[in-house]
């Protein structure tokens, strides 16, 4: 869902689950209009989720491309090149943005990859498996009041990062969403063609989107397989060139560097114990220093104030008396 220009655009998608055809998948964005508080009867923009696209995983097999029909039969789901791998993508359009000419840009996360997780347990028995996310980012240009969806990388004047990869709409993909293996440099290896998750954030007159992935760093040689598989982010990419610009890590960094460590060095577990003692041994002080404070400048013809930890004196008498000494 996003708000644009007064109104509310909203993603759904036709799941094909009775019909468990891929032909009728489908994407709509519907708008609301918040001048009038009624609903366009026709979509905003749409289009068949039958295009081409890359697999998830090299390791669960590079014969899982495209998206499938939702399903809640767990056993189609299994991985024919690796047991313990669950990969079928189902689209959802999770989320909405648009670019300061207009265009939309639209990620769609991965039913099967939220339904399960790493190393969960199946539900038919207590065998463990992994789920490998495959979601997908497009771009949408807008021309003339309509939206025509990216084709070979191309959208509108722009030439995305990818034409001819045969992995988005007309053989091609306009944002890079590939997590590439170089460990060895004679096997360089294309691990993750699709490697989104789902989120966006867009800041208008940036010249970029951010998207969150599954495996934001490509693994370049000598690189530990810990530090750059599975480890969770965003990337940064260019609106007009669909190319990475910047990328982080939310769970491992280089040196294996995790958030909640960096968490505890930033803020360090403290003795909460001994934090109250203190305080209550400041305040005490604070207590008589008031109040022999007050008791002068009662005698003294003065108005003594205290606010926000600081002493102040009204009508100040000529008497050189100094009540921070005290």
């Amino acid at each position: 869902m996003k708000v644009y220009k007064d109104k509310v655009y909203v993603g759904v998608v036709c799941d094909a689950f009775t019909s468990q055809d891929k032909s009728h998948l489908r994407s709509y964005v519907y708008a609301y209009d918040l001048g009038t508080n009624s609903w366009d009867t026709n979509p905003a923009f749409d289009f068949p989720l039958t295009y081409p696209k890359g697999y998830p995983n090299i390791f669960s097999g590079t014969e899982i491309t495209g998206w499938y029909p939702w399903s809640n039969n767990w056993n189609i789901k299994q991985s024919a090149s690796n047991s313990g791998d669950k990969v079928h993508p189902e689209p959802i359009l999770t989320d909405i943005e648009f670019d300061i000419d207009g265009s939309m840009v639209l990620a769609f996360g991965d039913r099967t990859g939220l339904q399960g997780g790493v190393r969960n347990y199946g539900p038919n028995d207590n065998s463990l498996f992994n789920t490998i996310a495959g979601g997908d980012i497009l771009r949408a240009y807008f021309s003339n009041g309509t939206y025509i969806l990216e084709n070979n990388a191309n959208a509108g004047p722009s030439v995305g990062s990818s034409p001819d990869n045969n992995q988005g709409p007309g053989f091609g993909e306009f944002y890079n969403d590939n997590f590439i293996d170089s460990d060895d440099p004679n096997n360089v290896s294309l691990s993750h063609a699709e490697n989104v998750f789902g989120a966006l954030g867009l800041r208008p007159g940036s010249g970029e989107v951010v998207v969150t992935v599954l495996d934001p760093i490509n693994r370049p040689q000598g690189g530990d397989f810990n530090d750059y598989y599975n480890s969770g982010g965003f990337r940064k990419l260019n609106n007009t060139t669909g190319n990475c610009t910047n990328l982080c890590t939310t769970k491992r960094q280089f040196g294996r560097l995790r958030l909640e460590r960096h968490q505890q060095q930033r803020y360090p577990r403290r003795n909460h114990a001994k934090r109250r003692r203190r305080r209550r041994s400041a305040d005490r002080t604070l207590q008589k220093r008031n109040a022999v404070c007050q008791r002068y400048h009662r005698c003294h013809g003065q108005v003594f104030v205290h606010q926000f930890g600081r002493r102040y004196v009204q009508n100040q008498s000529p008497i050189g008396f100094d009540s921070s000494r005290l």
